[in-house]
């Protein structure tokens, strides 16, 4: 582990415990999503205008059969604390 100018002086544990922290506070930042990404919300809402019965359970299943088939990919971000799946073109 490199030493950084703000943990000289401190005992081993300590820097340890800095790092946890760090580590820990840089885990619940929040990501978001590329100009070319959607989620299943978004995905939803169009479909809706379409047909207005539409379930998120339908959306979700038509957005796992175009990943099958390559037509889209895959990636989870977090917003917030809670974990989102988002999709682009594969």
């Amino acid at each position: 582990m490199a030493s950084h100018k703000r943990t000289r002086g401190l005992d081993q544990s300590t820097r340890d415990s800095l790092s946890a922290l760090d580590i820990a506070l840089a885990a619940t930042e929040s990501e978001s999503m590329r100009p070319d990404e959607f989620s299943v919300e978004q995905y939803m809402a169009k479909r809706m205008q379409r047909d207005p019965n539409v379930t998120r359970d339908q959306c979700k299943y038509e957005l796992s059969k175009l990943i099958t088939s390559g037509v889209l990919k895959c990636r989870k971000i977090k917003i917030g604390v809670s974990r989102c799946n988002v999709y682009s073109k594969a």
